[in-house]
């Protein structure tokens, strides 16, 4: 086998080069659509977090206190809620709508727009 020479060696990049190019200009064009990307994970968002948090108020669901020093995947922890549930129409980003709340409560309320209260029977019925 024999070694090529310097001019062969770039005789054969162009050829294959120029093959590749052909190859690319014959494939069908593709409609890329954009991606959507999460909203809570923008600027806006995580500034409206910040802003709630700041303010130190007590959960609005259960009325204690938010322990600020708490792990995020705490039970206990703080979380941003919406008063009107994203599902139901609330906006995201509208300060009016958010609120503060430990994440078992948020979690535990879901979309509702109201938390149910359960009223004790009495003995006699």
């Amino acid at each position: 086998m024999t070694v090529p020479t310097e001019d062969q060696a770039l005789e054969n990049s162009a050829r294959l080069l120029e093959r590749a190019e052909l190859e690319l200009t014959n494939l069908p064009l593709m409609e890329v659509t954009p991606v959507a990307g999460n909203p809570r994970n923008g600027r806006p968002y995580r500034r409206l977090c910040t802003q709630q948090r700041a303010l130190g108020l007590p959960c609005w669901i259960c009325g204690h206190d938010i322990d600020p020093g708490l792990d995020a995947r705490d039970p206990w922890s703080w979380t941003l809620d919406h008063a009107v549930p994203l599902s139901r129409g609330g906006s995201l980003l509208d300060p009016a709508n958010a609120r503060s709340a430990h994440r078992r409560c948020n979690s535990a309320r879901g979309n509702r727009s109201t938390t149910a209260t359960v009223e004790r029977t009495s003995r006699r019925w």
